[in-house]
């Protein structure tokens, strides 16, 4: 009987802890990319002080409390540095090139797909609401969970990190004082709940849910490096069907649109920023 190997080992506990977690809870991680699934399982391992994946799926599969820990890391919203703003050069983008034609509309929808901690939604209200074009707008901001999304929602970042943000703000093109969109609530700044006004946060799972309106703005600038080739090109799919004519869909570093089976339907509008428009 040949040996199985250690990594063969892992392999076969991996697998068995993502179809654990399919027949569990219903969330089918298989499409998801090996790598992006590596940290946020070893992140869940240690904050449950676990040596094993064997021991994880007990875990997993008797306390949803752990499984909610993981899909936070899953989506990228458990706790870490705030990235509000963090490439100042997209927004910079948005404003001087986005933002007029956007003008152009009666009503605007935007779509942040895969929001984890909803620094994108908050940084696009503030935009827009710079830009006067915030009461013509409608941000839908999705995620796997509702508790995913309740952290979103919540729009906290630790106190200490208020002057950085600021910094990146006015590097994003930030026209007021980044003072104002947050208040202080003992050690955590809290985002002004005003510039959500306007956001619908719901559920949205790229394995199984499709379209849900069409935009004229798609943000997946972090949801995508998730996904394996194939689950890349369902998504790809969902995504260019959920986008008009004219619209522009933002992909995140390192994210080429050339993955999608859609890339002739697109045309490259700031290479730098992975903004593309779609042309058909």
């Amino acid at each position: 009987m040949r040996s199985v190997e250690f990594a063969d080992l892992e392999e076969i506990e991996m697998a068995l802890l993502l179809e654990g977690i399919h027949r569990r809870y219903g969330y089918d991680f298989s499409g998801y990319a090996t790598q992006a699934m590596a940290g946020p399982v070893r992140n869940i391992m240690r904050r449950e002080g676990l040596r094993s994946l064997s021991g994880l799926l007990d875990r997993m599969l008797h306390d949803p409390e752990c499984m909610t820990h993981f899909l936070h890391e899953v989506s990228g919203s458990s706790a870490g540095s705030p990235n509000l703003f963090s490439t100042p050069s997209f927004y910079l983008t948005l404003r001087s090139r986005v933002a007029p034609l956007l003008r152009t509309y009666p009503s605007v929808r935007i779509w942040v797909a895969g929001c984890g901690a909803g620094w994108d939604v908050y940084a696009l209200a503030i935009l827009l609401r710079e830009e006067r074009l915030e009461d013509r707008c409608e941000l839908f901001a999705t995620d796997l969970d509702d508790a995913v999304l309740a952290r979103a929602r919540a729009g906290r970042f630790p106190g200490s990190v208020a002057e950085s943000l600021r910094r990146d703000y006015h590097r994003a093109g930030g026209q007021g004082r980044f003072e104002e969109y947050f208040t202080i609530d003992r050690d955590e700044g809290v985002l002004d709940p005003g510039l959500t006004r306007k956001t619908v946060f719901a559920t949205h799972f790229p394995v199984t849910d499709g379209p849900f309106n069409e935009f004229q703005l798609i943000l997946c600038r972090e949801a995508w490096t998730r996904f394996g080739v194939t689950l890349q090109q369902r998504f790809s799919e969902v995504l260019h069907r959920s986008l008009a004519l004219l619209g522009f869909l933002a992909l995140g570093p390192g994210e080429p649109i050339t993955v999608s089976p859609y890339a002739l339907c697109y045309e490259e509008f700031s290479a730098d920023d992975r903004l593309y428009r779609r042309m058909r």
